[in-house]
């Protein structure tokens, strides 16, 4: 299931992380699990406090949406160890219909690439050149499905040698004649013997006994018998030795997990391979890339949450797929691809919004998350009026608020809800009937002495660009909080 990031803006304030903790605890526990909030910096000292007095932690950081090679659907096919036998990587490419497989070392990092067409030069070389290199025992049993006869030939662990079928014909006609020889016969007593007494690396007997008489010679030659018949044996020989003699191991092209798609497809129109292994971290084989993984990319699947303008936003965003957006500021430049949900509140904050939606949804928040979200939207009680639009470059408008004492939890969260919507507030006990601008003049009640932020020149909250009506008390966003 893939990961959809609930992310607020950058330079992230309380209400952008809050908002966004929120909102995925609300998408998961509604049975949609694959939501996660996230952060696109790090938070505030003011933030961390707020967080750490409610037992959360930070959301996970990230930096950029673009989408990277973790993101496609990338062939995952089996990773082939490079001492296992070229009949074995032949069978396999067939069976999993593809022409191409990663081969690794014993510790899962790459070692080369075996492709179908390895295989189809090795094969056409060896009809010309039917002499063998080092071949496992082990191997060679394993793809003519055979068995040692004789005690000297468990002895050895490698056959080489030229292979030649001993067709009948006289002994001064036999067209083997040296040791380093690999004889492929069958029911012919007198080549077997010939074989023996020349001491050949290998006799390998197709669909035929051998006389115990010829087995308890002493010889260090490898008597194999097998049921298969001769010229399959021949062919099946070849494919006996490990991929590693001939897949290709240098001037290979890879790509990590994390390669971002853009570098990939530059790499690729400068290369001519079929396909590409991918490695992890670790540099472990994880996969295989093709050209035709690059035409429809999987995007990454974000909510845009406390904001809406790209400049804002995280890097990548134009690849990624926009699912949601949830704000309380002016409508900016987000472009999406497909339509989108959009709710968007003239309120004090997002986290707001996020509380509509839970009584919306008919669903209690868990004792920590109402608190934080109480904190939050509670800590400072709104006034009736906001900020003219264009009060400042990317913040259109923003609540004047005071500060307050209050419980926090479940029960105080939704009172508090319900008394808004039914025009009415539920300020804390010492405060009824105090308006919520503050005193007109004179001095400041004693019950809010020390709660206030204190004021500029004429009763203005300090930030201020003028246009604050006196004594409001407001929680101004910096020039980086957005």
């Amino acid at each position: 299931m893939d990961t959809v990031y609930i992310t607020g803006h950058r330079n992230p304030d309380t209400d952008s992380i809050v908002s966004a903790m929120a909102y995925a605890a609300l998408k998961n526990a509604l049975g949609q699990r694959e939501y996660k909030a996230a952060r696109l910096g790090q938070v505030s000292d003011e933030t961390q406090i707020v967080l750490d007095r409610f037992g959360f932690r930070p959301p996970m950081l990230i930096s950029d949406l673009r989408t990277q090679v973790r993101d496609l659907d990338y062939d995952t096919p089996p990773s082939l160890s490079a001492a296992a036998t070229i009949s074995r990587g032949w069978q396999t490419m067939q069976s999993e219909r593809i022409s191409v497989l990663p081969v690794a070392n014993e510790d899962g990092t790459l070692y080369g690439m075996l492709s179908a067409g390895d295989v189809a030069g090795y094969d056409m070389t060896s009809v010309r050149d039917p002499r063998m290199g080092e071949i496992p025992v082990y191997n060679l049993l394993s793809v003519l499905e055979g068995k040692i006869l004789n005690e000297g030939g468990e002895l050895k662990d490698v056959i080489s040698g030229e292979v030649t079928i001993a067709l009948p014909a006289s002994r001064e006609n036999l067209m083997f004649s040296s040791k380093d020889s690999i004889v492929v016969c069958g029911d012919q007593p007198d080549m077997i013997r010939r074989a023996l007494e020349l001491g050949v690396n290998c006799v390998i007997v197709c669909q035929a006994e051998v006389s115990p008489e010829l087995l308890d010679a002493r010889t260090s030659t490898c008597v194999i018998s097998t049921p298969i018949d001769a010229y399959q044996a021949v062919r099946l020989i070849c494919h006996a030795l490990p991929i590693s003699h001939i897949c290709n191991s240098r001037d290979l092209v890879c790509f990590h997990l994390d390669d971002y798609i853009d570098d990939v497809q530059d790499a690729v129109l400068e290369s001519r391979f079929r396909a590409y292994p991918i490695l992890d971290e670790n540099e472990r084989v994880v996969g295989m890339l093709s050209r035709y993984h690059l035409l429809r990319p999987r995007r990454k699947r974000v909510v845009l949450m406390d904001h809406n303008e790209k400049a804002q936003s995280v890097i990548g965003l134009d690849q990624a797929e926009i699912l949601e957006i949830v704000d309380h500021h002016r409508l900016a430049d987000i472009e999406t691809k497909n339509p989108v949900y959009v709710r968007n509140e003239p309120v004090g904050s997002t986290t707001t919004i996020v509380a509509n939606m839970y009584q919306e949804k008919g669903l209690m928040p868990t004792a920590k998350m109402a608190g934080l979200r109480h904190y939050l939207r509670h800590r400072y009680v709104q006034v009736s009026h906001l900020h003219p639009a264009g009060h400042r470059r990317g913040h259109p408008h923003g609540p004047h608020c005071q500060p307050l004492p209050g419980g926090t939890g479940q029960g105080h969260f939704f009172r508090h809800l319900r008394g808004r919507q039914n025009g009415r507030r539920h300020a804390p006990h010492g405060l009824q009937g105090v308006s919520h601008r503050g005193p007109q003049s004179g001095g400041e009640p004693d019950h809010l002495h020390g709660l206030r932020p204190p004021h500029g020149p004429e009763g203005r909250v300090p930030g201020c660009h003028g246009d604050c009506p006196p004594a409001a008390e407001a929680e101004h966003r910096g020039p980086d909080d957005h």
